[in-house]
């Protein structure tokens, strides 16, 4: 259900700010998305099996936390508020300027 909603907005999609984490072992993916639509997704490559995105939320916010130097805020939410912020999107065009166009 998931993948025909996205396939069904298609060009109406719109993000400013994306994130994937791996596991160490490469076993666990998960995407946070800001934009339109926002996208927390996770799953597990060798159960091939969506997972609940929480699973994995703590990881993906400490991937962003220090890919961003975020080392004030501590907590997830905080962390994926800042992410889906102007302060968030300019700093990712910045690392990522293809997006940006």
């Amino acid at each position: 259900m998931e993948r025909e909603i996205y396939i069904a907005a298609g060009a109406m999609s719109f993000y400013f700010f994306v994130d994937v984490y791996w596991s160490s072992d490469k076993s666990k993916v998960a995407v946070l998305t800001c934009g339109n639509p926002g996208v927390r997704l996770a799953y597990d490559m060798l159960e091939a099996r969506n997972l609940a995105f929480n699973q994995l939320e703590a990881d993906v916010a400490t991937t962003i936390r220090n890919n961003y130097h975020l080392k004030a805020r501590k907590n997830p939410k905080s962390i994926f508020e800042w992410a889906c912020s102007d302060e968030g999107r300019d700093a990712f065009y910045e690392k990522v300027p293809a997006f940006a166009r």
